[in-house]
């Protein structure tokens, strides 16, 4: 009896598929579940925080009635020390509503500590919570469907580029857990790096893969592990943040996450304007709306 040999590519790519359809959907699914359920439990305490700087106080909101001011840095949360923005991020998940926050800011060189009390969400912030979960829901089930229709690299793809897009809108439930709380910041650093990688190789290859062995495509997410990694050695390496190299990293960020969608964009764009294929050309404009209304939101959801 003859027996052909399965390559081992199309071995990897069906378990990759499985993965996708049965494990990593519905696991991102049953992770934000909660995330919807406490939208309207969300404290407000009426500020903004990046790298751990107050870089926005709502005017008459609970932290500018306590003091707090744009430019100071936060120092600690209810006798939390915060070093990293995952402490941070890890302090406020144990806030609640109307419960008082102490919070320990630098200002000018003084060290000063504010009460803080939260309130609820205004009706804005339901509205755009929702919104957003909803979207994020809506991208995670349609690259599910077409990960099922299709078995090819067009839809692994598609797929790639729907998650990050469900993962960042939908999010997953932040958790009074430094540890916990620093895997979730890697993670999405890394999604954010793999993004531009999976955009540019899914209009590389729509609406069909090229046939035979084309390594062209999975060499276009090198770059964005390299950069993956270097983040995390700058993020975590004393002495380095602040400094040249996050200087340098930061540039070559741009100049990567640029010319991968601004080069994806020009293909479709060449792709689209074809007027010999009309049922083609109606298909990607289609996915273009449907892609940019969720990268808009994801550039303002990555930091």
């Amino acid at each position: 009896m003859h027996h052909t040999a399965v390559p081992a590519e199309s071995t990897f790519s069906r378990l990759s598929r499985l993965a996708g359809l049965f494990v990593i959907a519905p696991l991102l699914l049953v992770l934000a579940l909660p995330v919807a359920v406490n939208i309207a439990r969300t404290p407000d305490a009426g500020f903004q925080v990046l790298n751990l700087r107050v870089v926005g106080v709502r005017q008459g909101g609970p932290a500018d009635r306590a003091g707090l001011r744009t430019g100071d840095i936060v120092m600690g949360v209810d006798d939390r020390i915060i070093d990293r923005m995952h402490d941070f991020h890890a302090a406020r998940a144990g806030m609640t509503q109307h419960r008082t926050s102490s919070v320990l800011i630098m200002r000018a060189g003084i060290t000063i500590k504010l009460n803080v009390t939260p309130g609820g969400p205004r009706q804005s912030q339901l509205i755009r919570g929702y919104s957003t979960w909803v979207a994020g829901l809506s991208f995670l089930l349609i690259g599910w469907w077409v990960l099922w229709r299709r078995t090819d690299q067009v839809a692994r793809n598609f797929f790639g580029l729907c998650f990050i897009f469900g993962f960042f809108l939908m999010d997953i439930p932040n958790l009074p857990d430094s540890g916990y709380m620093l895997g979730k910041e890697i993670l999405r650093t890394l999604l954010q790096y793999l993004l531009p990688a999976y955009f540019l190789r899914f209009f590389l290859q729509f609406p069909r893969p090229t046939q035979g062995r084309t390594p062209g495509p999975r060499l276009l997410l090198i770059p964005g592990w390299v950069l993956f990694a270097s983040a995390l050695v700058v993020e975590y390496s004393p002495g380095l943040q602040r400094g040249p190299a996050e200087n340098v990293l930061q540039a070559l960020s741009a100049a990567y996450m640029a010319g991968y969608f601004l080069t994806g964009l020009l293909i479709f764009a060449r792709r689209a304007l074809r007027r010999d294929r009309p049922i083609q050309r109606t298909k990607m404009m289609v996915i273009l709306s449907g892609l940019a209304a969720g990268l808009v939101p994801f550039l303002s959801l990555i930091h």
